[in-house]
């Protein structure tokens, strides 16, 4: 009876993940939604668990894991550095340079960024590879931006050259900043896919509950439940948080 008493508590632990905070469409603090929430949500309960997200800056969640804590961090790339358990790809982002139409050769070379003022997302240098981190080293007016809506009115403030931003999280931002009292407007843009797309994984402290929840990803994707998930925050749409 104690070991039956045992074994149930632990199907239906509560599992703390660290997620980012400003990651709309993906991640929402207020509404506790998004693409990479209802993924992993989805994935835990299909195994009987409960996800309690813990949401922190973009820059900080690489660094979650020395909170014990924490069962996990999400939105991580095999590649990190950051020592874990690893899951199966869970999501796919589409990362892709915006500039105001006509304003850059196409097509782009990153090479050909490196003298204009580039504005990224918190870590872009660690996420997109040798030949952008080699152009935002040698560029003195790169910069990274932590609120992904300020990134998006330099560049209609004409504050910035070019942005580099997640297509679905960029098509957010600018439904944003349209219903907005903002004094930028945006005008047209061209959107270069310039990344290969980045597959993400949660990385777990236990290699239990990593292989816990690869099995009720599996589920999930077996059953349809992702695909329905994604269609929810297709980027064809209007990049609004649907309610579950």
């Amino acid at each position: 009876m104690v070991l039956l008493l045992v074994g149930a508590t632990a199907q239906s632990a509560e599992v703390r993940i660290a997620c980012g905070q400003s990651l709309i469409p993906f991640a929402d603090e207020k509404t506790g939604k998004g693409l990479d929430i209802d993924i992993i949500r989805a994935a835990l309960r299909a195994v009987g668990h409960t996800l309690v997200p813990v949401f922190l800056p973009m820059a900080r969640v690489p660094l979650a894991m020395r909170d014990a804590k924490l069962d996990g961090a999400s939105t991580l790339t095999a590649d990190s550095g950051v020592a874990g358990a690893y899951s199966d790809v869970y999501v796919e982002y589409r990362d892709v340079v915006i500039a105001p139409k006509g304003q850059l050769p196409s097509p782009l070379r990153l090479s050909q960024l490196q003298n204009l003022r580039v504005v990224g997302f918190p870590n872009a240098t660690l996420y997109l590879g040798a030949e952008f981190a080699a152009m935002a080293k040698a560029n003195p007016r790169y910069s990274e931006q932590q609120n992904q809506l300020s990134q998006v009115r330099m560049l209609f403030g004409h504050q910035a050259d070019a942005i580099v931003a997640e297509a679905r999280i960029f098509a957010y931002q600018m439904a944003q900043l349209r219903k907005s009292t903002f004094t930028e407007r945006p005008f047209e843009v061209d959107t270069f896919a310039a990344f290969e797309g980045i597959p993400y994984r949660v990385v777990f402290r236990d290699a239990g509950l990593r292989d816990t929840f690869n099995a009720g990803l599996a589920q999930i994707r077996q059953s349809g439940e992702l695909a329905k998930i994604e269609a929810r925050y297709s980027w064809s749409r209007s990049p609004e948080l649907a309610s579950e």
